[in-house]
Formats: structure tokens, C-alpha cells, sequence
């Protein structure tokens, strides 16, 4: 799903219009994945 679809499909708290509209959610997400001839190392 692309981020603009994601947008138009959303409820209204994503629109920041109803009674809550100050609360921020925050997440975030790491996706990572070896290339061929360039691994990614361990931390």
C-alpha cells in the first residue's frame, strides 16, 4: 500500500479534525535486507 492510498483509506483521526486532533501517534519501522556482494553487519 503506497503512502497516498494509506491516506484517502484512513480514519478520521489521521485528518486531525475530531475533538482529539492534538494527540500525536509516532511509530516506526526498520526493514533491512542483505544485496548480493553487500551484507549488512551485525551492531
Amino acid at each position: 500500500m503506497k503512502l497516498t492510498e494509506m491516506t484517502q483509506r484512513a480514519g478520521e483521526w489521521l485528518r486531525g479534525l475530531g475533538p482529539h486532533s492534538e494527540i500525536v501517534i509516532s511509530s516506526r519501522v526498520r526493514l533491512a535486507r542483505n544485496m548480493a556482494g553487500f551484507p549488512f553487519v551485525n551492531r
